[in-house]
């Protein structure tokens, strides 16, 4: 999985984080999808280390709205220093 990368939506917690975690492990570049920064944070920092990892960002969006979807496809194509969405 290096040099690859995923996005996983709800990855800050249950099968999704787990899923994050499996793919940190075998080298995989994370980007998990969730609607609360905070939470999304922590499950960051909780990948890093379960996965031995650095390469795990945060992208917020809420799946329920067209907006939220549009909004964060356009700042994962145009990321800041750390993909660190503000929508």
């Amino acid at each position: 999985m290096k040099n690859k990368v995923v996005l996983i939506t709800g990855g800050n917690d249950g099968i999704g984080k787990a899923t994050a975690i499996g793919l940190a492990t075998m080298g995989a570049n994370v980007v998990i999808g969730c609607r609360h920064r905070d939470r999304g944070l922590q499950a960051v920092e909780e990948i890093k280390k379960a996965g031995n990892n650095m390469n795990v960002d945060l992208l917020i969006m809420d799946l329920s709205t067209q907006k939220s979807v549009r909004n964060a496809v356009a700042d994962y194509k145009n990321p800041l220093p750390a993909i660190a969405c503000t929508h």
